[in-house]
């Protein structure tokens, strides 16, 4: 019955453990103070999505993200084979928007997704330069996917390093950004 948000996570940790509410359905989530890295190596091993950093001194804001929440999430890192490209959009118009890419399995050669984020403007001016170089009039990928509107097929001869958050079922990049 009393507010509790104006105090800080410790005190509200507290009085939230001293409630005993672990059952068969729920259960009050262990924390730890410090070892942040330690504990995304974790995360990571148990393939789970992250971990959140908290201010101690933080009072709760529902309904806000806050600065003093930072949710921090694994990250995995693959090179991968770049087999087109889309043009970009809006400031990125006259250049690079995404990157297709794809990994080998055997001989075949399988579309991984677009890679659309992360460019820096020297890497976009590169890769523009290297991949123009290299168009070709049909899909590299085996078997090919529904082309994105748009979309210029490169030899695949280049590789890019990509971070993402997972591979999807149907092994496609989530959330990848080019490194």
């Amino acid at each position: 019955g009393k507010d509790l948000t104006g105090l800080p996570y410790t005190e509200r940790r507290d009085r939230l453990e001293a409630l005993g509410l672990n059952g068969d359905c729920w259960q009050t989530p262990a924390w730890r103070q410090g070892d942040g890295s330690e504990l995304l190596e974790a995360a990571r091993a148990q393939a789970l999505e992250g971990v959140m950093a908290k201010r101690l001194d933080s009072p709760y804001c529902p309904g806000q993200r806050t600065k003093h929440w930072l949710k921090i999430k694994v990250k995995l890192n693959q090179e991968l084979v770049i087999g087109g490209w889309l043009p970009g959009e809006g400031r990125r118009m006259s250049t690079l928007g995404a990157l297709l890419v794809g990994y080998y399995e055997g001989k075949k050669f399988r579309y991984a997704g677009r890679v659309g984020t992360g460019f820096k403007e020297r890497d976009l001016e590169l890769l523009m330069k290297e991949l123009k170089a290299r168009a070709r009039d049909t899909s590299p990928f085996d078997p090919p996917p529904e082309p994105p509107r748009h979309a210029i097929f490169v030899e695949p001869e280049l590789v890019a390093e990509a971070e993402f958050t997972e591979w999807t079922r149907e092994g496609i990049l989530r959330h990848p950004a080019y490194k």
